[in-house]
């Protein structure tokens, strides 16, 4: 991924798309969706995707991107002795067999690399938007529920990062 992806170029192109996808949600009923796919695909051409899943990839890769300039992320994995583990099933397992753990590397520090950072957006993906849609800067919440890694908010998000 280039460092310099968070251009307001990029975030302006981000933005316009997300609303083309808002309002193709409210318009494709019945006999538009046609119309609304095709107004749609043509939008996002403009913007310079070539399909609306190359926009969903550069979205997930401009949220990736933002959270980590926006976030520190703090502490050391304790593989949640003594309490039921928050990290995803699915990477748990996936990373293991790699001989990775989930969510650190080997000296147990923090992980953010994307295939951590979309496991827990999509796993946590309603309880993080409860708990961090108000973080302040200086605020600090664990990255997962339970988890003894922690985030510390250091700058603005240049947009919502829970967009869908």
């Amino acid at each position: 991924m280039p460092e310099n992806i968070l251009t307001k170029n990029n975030v302006e192109r981000l933005l316009a798309g997300r609303k083309l996808i808002d309002q193709y949600r409210q318009e494709q009923t019945g006999e538009k969706q046609p119309e609304a796919v095709e107004k749609l695909r043509a939008g996002l051409k403009e913007l310079g995707f070539s399909s609306i899943e190359e926009f969903f990839k550069f979205n997930e890769t401009m949220v990736f991107a933002d959270e980590r300039r926006c976030l520190q992320v703090i502490g050391k994995c304790d593989y949640c002795v003594g309490r039921k583990p928050s990290c995803v099933e699915a990477c748990v397992t996936r990373r293991e067999k790699e001989g990775k753990h989930p969510t650190v590397d080997k000296e147990g520090s923090p992980s953010m690399d994307d295939d951590v950072l979309r496991a827990i957006n999509s796993a946590f993906w309603d309880w993080k938007k409860n708990n961090f849609s108000q973080w302040q800067i200086g605020e600090t919440k664990p990255i997962m529920p339970t988890c003894a890694i922690k985030s510390v908010m250091i700058d603005k998000p240049l947009f919502d990062w829970y967009w869908r």
